[in-house]
């Protein structure tokens, strides 16, 4: 199973990060802003998933309900038996 592409764009961020930046020394701004939005295309990235995984539940949820009205239905159309 391969790794997710989010999953795998935050790890190089994170190495990038570790590798490139270390406490107490100075910072490349432009280094800075490249890391900065690398960062805000990830997370667009989870929000369009996100998106994606919310329709796909509110269909799954349709499908389902229309799935329950149809075996209501069915029910409520055979015939009463007496016992």
């Amino acid at each position: 199973m391969s790794t997710p592409l989010l999953v795998t764009e935050i790890t190089h961020c994170r190495r990038e990060l570790l590798e490139n930046f270390k406490p107490g020394e100075p910072a490349d701004e432009a280094e800075l802003k490249r890391l900065a939005e690398v960062l805000r295309l990830i997370a667009d990235m989870a929000t369009r998933i996100d998106r994606e995984i919310a329709l796909h539940r509110e269909l799954m949820d349709e499908t389902h309900a229309r799935k329950v009205a149809a075996a209501l239905g069915a029910l409520h159309e055979q015939p009463e038996t007496m016992q």
